[in-house]
C-alpha cells in the first residue's frame, strides 16, 4: 500500500486517527459514495468457496484491498480528519 507520508505520519502519531478511520468504514453510504466517485472499488464478497480460494490464491483480493485503502485513506484523513476540530481535543473531554 502507498500513502502519502503526511497521512502515514498521522497514522504513526496520532492513535485516534485509526478510530476515525474505523468509524468511516461503518458508515455505508460514506464508504458506497466515495467507491462511485473515486472509481475504487472493495473486493467483491464471494459467494462459493471456490471463488474465494481463487482470489486467494492469484492475490486479487489482497490487490482490490490494497488499492481501495490505498484511496480510502488518504481520502478520510482529507475529507475528515483535517476537518475535524475535535482530533484536538484531549482524550475524556
Amino acid at each position: 500500500m502507498n500513502l502519502p507520508p503526511d497521512v502515514m505520519i498521522t497514522i504513526c502519531t496520532e492513535p485516534l486517527f485509526g478510530d476515525v478511520l474505523e468509524k468511516c468504514l461503518e458508515e455505508t453510504e460514506l464508504v458506497e459514495n466515495f467507491e462511485r466517485l473515486y472509481g475504487v472499488k472493495r473486493p467483491p464478497e464471494r459467494l462459493t468457496p471456490v471463488e474465494r480460494m481463487v482470489d486467494e490464491a492469484t492475490g486479487f483480493r489482497d490487490d482490490q484491498w490494497s488499492k481501495f485503502f490505498s484511496a480510502f485513506i488518504p481520502f478520510v484523513h482529507d475529507i475528515v480528519w483535517l476537518r475535524w476540530e475535535g482530533r484536538f481535543m484531549e482524550e475524556g473531554e
